[in-house]
């Protein structure tokens, strides 16, 4: 008799669901994960790491993706400043090695790198550019992110639709919508100042807004 393994971890069901969104025109390839990752021990402290999920392709984009699904509102980052004391590199969701895999990445010109967030407990999933939260974060003052601040940043909105017990992805929509960003680009990111000024707008409008729907209910 043959026994087919069925992963039960939300994270490799979101990966599994995404991967099944990809239409036949678009490409992707999952890295695959070294074999120490499985593994545990002395042996396997300096095991390599890959800095990314995926690699998607439409052209004239590909796009570098870490995915990450969270059952809770908000998502924990590393930051030089958080580890110390009984603080690890790897207590956060996003780590140092998929931070820096991503910015690399983002260096080279046609090149779209970030993370793919899904937060389960909303139902809602986000790109989220490395840029856009390599900015965010470099002086936050928390040590996580959540949809608002996502938003507020320039996060993308990917559509999705439960179709019976699993999730699809509109993923020609998200690299449309890709595709405007990054013609945008320049003119999105403007100064520091410029873009903080914008966040923290945004930030209190959404705070106003929510504000108004509980005085209503």
């Amino acid at each position: 008799m043959k026994i087919i393994a069925c992963s039960t971890n939300p994270g490799k069901l979101f990966e599994r669901d995404f991967k099944n969104s990809i239409p036949e025109d678009v490409l992707i390839q999952r890295m695959i994960d070294p074999v120490q990752s499985f593994l545990t021990g002395p042996n396997t402290i300096f095991s390599p790491r890959q800095p990314y999920d995926f690699f998607m392709y439409s052209y004239p984009i590909l796009f570098c993706l870490e995915l990450k699904s969270k059952g809770i509102r908000h998502i924990t980052f590393y930051r030089e400043d958080f580890v110390g004391g009984k603080v690890k590199e790897d207590d956060f969701d996003i780590k140092k090695h998929q931070i820096e895999g991503l910015t690399k990445a983002r260096m080279h010109e046609g090149i779209m790198a970030g993370f793919v967030i899904n937060f389960r407990i909303d139902d809602h999933t986000y790109y989220f550019d490395i840029d856009d939260f390599n900015w965010l974060i470099e002086d936050l003052p928390k040590k996580s992110i959540n949809e608002e601040d996502i938003l507020a940043a320039g996060g993308i909105l990917i559509d999705q639709e439960l179709v019976r017990t699993r999730y699809r992805y509109d993923i020609h929509k998200f690299i449309e919508d890709a595709k405007r960003y990054m013609k945008n680009e320049n003119q999105r990111k403007g100064s520091k100042r410029r873009r903080k000024i914008a966040y923290e707008k945004e930030i209190e409008s959404k705070k106003r807004r929510r504000v108004r729907r509980t005085s209503r209910s």
